[in-house]
């Protein structure tokens, strides 16, 4: 899936990168080797700007 397909899991909606569900910081791809896990590093709602596993939408 590239890039302009991706979606949040949770509302459905585009993503727009990656953001850390715990200590917010955005990356612009996956980084599995974030410091707090790359399993917290998720995508991000272009919507409401949260990572996925935190959507507001």
């Amino acid at each position: 899936m590239n890039e302009s397909e991706k979606k949040c899991s949770t509302c459905g909606g585009k993503a727009a990168g990656y953001k850390c569900d715990s200590c917010g910081v955005e990356a612009a791809e996956h980084d599995e080797k974030h410091s707090c896990g790359g399993n917290h590093c998720v995508a991000k709602c272009a919507n409401c700007n949260q990572a996925e596993t935190k959507c507001a939408c």
